[in-house]
């Protein structure tokens, strides 16, 4: 009795995990598919798509056009990230929007020397306008600063909360990951980051295989306890029935 309740619910917690992932499978697929409609959609005013979102997860991934110009000296690193292979970090800039208000830019990826030794290219000077993805705040970072290295701040995540008490300035709720600009990018400018890749993940393969384990525990449980009823190899007795063996006194004729 006890092995039938441990397979059952051996396997209906796999069955629940099969289940899990199958759900992780289709968040996955539908995010794949919100990336890469908002991608594929026309460039909107950030300014403007600001004052009409009633939420800012509505811009997320949305190509977004901004006006105004960078300002100098505030440049806090984005550090743990790599590109195609190569360790370093990324350029965080607040941008100070023609009509008001300061969005942070991710002016992209610069390889990890740069970090300690310099030199940062510094943001463009003048009136910029510039196309990127609209991004949302990364909560948990952690922010350090010092005296030392091409830049005075590091942060681990984009969170944009952690940023305005360091720039002491409110920020929009969403931040900007580079594509273009008019006038162009310098050439020795940060490297604007890849697009999200979003794929569907293994997710799939993983619920195949607990339903597998469903299956081997019903299974090598049914095979167990059929074992078991059979009893020893060479036959099967009768519950408490009792084999005697004939034997000869010394002497005596068979």
């Amino acid at each position: 009795m006890g092995g039938a309740l441990l397979a059952v619910l051996a396997a209906a917690l796999f069955i629940r995990l099969g289940v899990w992932q199958l759900d992780r499978h289709d968040q996955r697929r539908s995010l794949a598919a919100a990336v890469a409609e908002a991608g594929a959609a026309a460039p909107v005013d950030l300014a403007a798509a600001l004052r009409t979102a009633g939420d800012a997860a509505d811009l997320e991934y949305r190509t977004v056009r901004l006006t105004g110009s960078f300002t100098t000296g505030d440049t806090v690193a984005l550090v743990n990230r790599s590109f195609r292979g190569t360790s370093g970090f990324e350029v965080l800039d607040p941008f100070q929007l023609a009509g008001g208000g300061t969005v942070v830019v991710n002016r992209g990826f610069v390889a990890l020397p740069a970090l300690a030794e310099g030199p940062i290219p510094a943001p463009p000077g003048g009136e910029v306008t510039l196309e990127g993805r609209a991004r949302l705040s990364r909560e948990g970072a952690r922010l350090s600063t010092a005296t030392g290295g091409a830049v005075t701040a590091r942060i681990t995540r984009p969170d944009l909360a952690r940023l305005a008490d360091h720039w002491r300035r409110p920020l929009a709720p969403v931040y900007v990951e580079f594509i273009e600009s008019a006038p162009p990018r310098a050439a020795d400018a940060p490297i604007p980051v890849d697009p999200p890749q979003v794929g569907a993940g293994p997710h799939f393969g993983y619920a195949f295989q607990w339903f597998a384990f469903t299956g081997i525990a019903l299974v090598g449980f049914a095979v167990l306890a059929h074992r078991t009823a059979r009893g020893p190899a060479g036959g099967t007795r009768p519950p408490g029935s009792v084999r005697y063996r004939r034997t000869s006194l010394p002497g005596s004729r068979q």
